[in-house]
C-alpha cells in the first residue's frame, strides 16, 4: 500500500492544493487573491517534479489493477499540469479586470485536472468514468464562472445539460460491456474476448455506446453541436483550458480503451472514426469560415483539429499514436497562445471578440498581433512551425497505413482553414484602424513571458521535432 501511495503522490498534491485553496479563500483579502493562482502554478510544478522520478520502461499497475502508471499516463500528465499552469497565469489579470478573482476558481482548474489524470491513468472503465465527472462537473462550473453574464450562464447550463445526456450514452455503454464481459477492467475484457473467441454483439453496441460519449467530450462530428456556444460565451482563459485540456484527457483515455480493452474490435472501431474524422475535419473547416466571432471560429477550428487528431489513431498504429501525442503537444501550445492574445484584447466585459475588433491590431498592439499570428500559421499548418510538423506526421502515418483518401480529405480540409486564419490576419495588417476604437491593454509581463516561450516552441517544434518525437515514441501504447 505504501508504494501505491508513493505513485499517487502527483494526484494528491492536486486534489490537496484544490481543497486547501477552497479554505483559505474566505481568509484572503481581494487585494491577495491572485497569490491563489501561485498556489494552483506551484502544485502544477510540484506534481510534474513528482512524476519525473515515476518515468520508466515498466508499467506498474496499483489499486487491483484499476491505476497504471506508464510512460503514456506520464506523458499526458505532465501535459496536463503545463495546461494547469498557464491556464492559471493568464487567468490572474483577466480574472481580477472582470471581478471574478475568487479562490474557487484555481480549485476547480486543480479539481479538473485530476480528474484528466485520472482518465489518463484508468484502466478501468468506472475509474475512467469517475475522471471524465470530476473533470465534467469542474468545467461546468468554470464554463458559468462569470455569474452576472448572461452568456457564461448559458454556456454553462448548455455544457451540463448536453453533458449529461453524454453521460448517459457513457453509462449504458459501460453496462453493456459489462454485462457481455463480465468485467470492467481493460485487461480483463481484451483476455475474455479472446476465451470466447470474438466478441457478443452487446459488446460492439456498447462500444459504439462509448463512442458517443467520448465524441461529445472531444467534439466530433456529430456530437459537437455544444462546442460553440460553449466556447464562446465561457470566459475566455476558460475557454482555453477547455479547447486543450479536456479535448487531450479524451483523446488519452479513449486511445486507452481502444488500445487495451477492445483492440479485437479494431476493425470495427477504426471504420467508425474514419467516418467521424472526415465529417469533423470538413464540418469544423467550412463552418469557420462563416464565423467573425474569433471565439467561435476558434471553437470550430478546435474541431476541426479533432478530426485531424482522429487520423492518427484510425491508423491503429505506432507511427499514428505517435504522431497524435505529438500533435496534441503543439496544438497546446498554439491554442493556448492564441487565447492568452485574445483576452487580452477583448476588453471588459470580453466584448471585443469580431473581426472588426481585430481591424488595424497591428499598429494598436503589435506584440500580441504578432504573436497571434504566429499561433494562426502554425495552426493553418504552414511549413517551418509546429502545426506543419505534426500534420505531416499524421498525414504521413494515415498513408503508410493505406488510408490514403483520408490523408487527402485532411490536407484539402487543412487548405480550406487557411482562408479564416488569414483572414484574420488581413484584419489586423492590412486594413486601416479606426483611430477612435478603443485601444486594447498591454499583455501582462508574465503573460507576455509565457506567450515569447509558446512561440519559441512553435518555431522549434517546425525546425526540430525530434526531442518530442522522440519522448512521443517512447509513451505511446502499442497496438495488441
Amino acid at each position: 500500500m505504501g508504494n501505491d501511495l508513493i505513485l499517487l503522490i502527483p494526484q494528491f498534491v492536486l486534489v490537496i492544493a484544490a481543497m486547501a485553496l477552497m479554505l483559505l479563500e474566505p481568509f484572503t483579502p481581494a487585494a491577495h487573491k491572485s497569490r491563489m493562482a501561485r498556489i494552483a502554478v506551484l502544485a502544477a510544478a510540484v506534481a510534474a517534479f513528482s512524476l519525473g522520478s515515476q518515468w520508466s520502461d515498466q508499467s506498474r499497475t496499483i489499486l487491483n489493477g484499476m491505476f497504471v502508471v506508464d510512460n503514456f499516463s506520464i506523458f499526458f500528465q505532465w501535459l496536463f499540469l503545463v495546461i494547469l499552469g498557464v491556464s492559471a497565469i493568464i487567468s490572474m489579470k483577466f480574472n481580477e479586470r472582470e471581478d471574478i478573482n475568487r479562490g474557487e476558481y484555481y480549485s476547480l482548474l486543480l479539481f479538473a485536472t485530476s480528474g484528466m489524470c485520472l482518465m489518463v491513468a484508468s484502466t478501468d472503465l468506472i475509474l475512467t468514468f469517475i475522471g471524465i465527472e470530476i473533470l465534467s462537473i469542474a468545467t461546468y462550473v468554470l464554463a458559468g464562472f462569470k455569474r452576472n453574464d448572461i452568456r457564461s450562464n448559458e454556456s454553462s447550463l448548455k455544457y451540463f445539460l448536453l453533458g449529461s445526456f453524454a453521460t448517459a450514452f457513457l453509462l449504458y455503454g459501460i453496462a453493456l460491456i459489462y454485462g457481455s464481459t463480465g468485467s470492467t477492467n481493460y485487461q480483463t475484457i481484451r483476455e475474455l474476448a479472446s476465451m470466447q473467441g470474438g466478441f457478443q454483439n452487446t459488446t460492439f453496441i456498447g462500444m459504439g455506446l462509448l463512442l458517443v460519449g467520448f465524441g461529445f467530450k472531444i467534439a466530433l462530428v456529430p456530437f459537437h453541436s455544444w462546442a460553440p456556444d460553449v466556447y464562446e460565451g465561457a470566459p475566455t482563459p476558460v475557454t482555453a483550458f477547455m479547447t486543450v485540456g479536456p479535448k487531450a484527457a479524451g483523446f488519452a483515455a479513449l486511445i486507452r480503451i481502444l488500445v487495451e480493452a477492445v483492440p479485437f474490435l479494431a476493425d470495427e472501431w477504426s471504420s467508425i472514426l474514419w467516418a467521424l474524422s472526415i465529417l469533423t475535419m470538413i464540418l469544423g473547416n467550412v463552418v469557420a469560415v462563416l464565423q467573425t466571432n474569433v471565439k467561435r471560429m476558434l471553437a470550430y477550428s478546435a474541431i476541426a483539429h479533432a478530426g485531424y487528431i482522429l487520423v492518427g489513431i484510425v491508423t491503429n498504429s505506432d507511427s499514428g499514436f505517435s504522431a497524435v501525442l505529438f500533435y496534441l503537444v503543439i496544438y497546446m501550445i498554439m491554442n493556448l497562445i492564441a487565447f492568452s492574445v485574445i483576452l487580452s484584447i477583448s476588453g471588459t466585459g470580453d466584448a471585443r471578440v469580431h473581426l472588426n475588433d481585430y481591424v488595424g491590431m497591428a499598429r494598436k498592439a503589435p506584440f500580441a498581433a504578432a504573436a497571434l499570428s504566429i499561433s494562426l500559421v502554425s495552426l493553418a499548418g504552414i511549413p517551418l512551425t509546429g502545426g506543419f510538423i505534426g500534420k505531416f506526421y499524421l498525414f504521413s502515418a494515415a498513408i503508410r497505413n493505406g488510408y490514403i483518401g483520408l490523408a487527402v480529405i485532411g490536407v484539402l480540409s487543412s487548405v480550406v482553414s487557411v482562408f479564416y486564419y488569414f483572414r484574420l490576419l488581413v484584419y489586423m495588417y492590412m486594413k486601416e484602424p479606426d483611430e477612435t476604437a478603443e485601444v486594447p491593454e498591454p499583455v501582462s509581463w508574465l503573460v507576455q513571458v509565457v506567450i515569447v516561450m509558446g512561440i519559441i516552441g512553435i518555431l522549434w517544434l517546425g525546425i526540430f521535432p525530434d526531442h518530442i518525437l522522440t519522448l512521443a515514441d517512447y509513451s505511446i501504447l502499442a497496438p495488441k
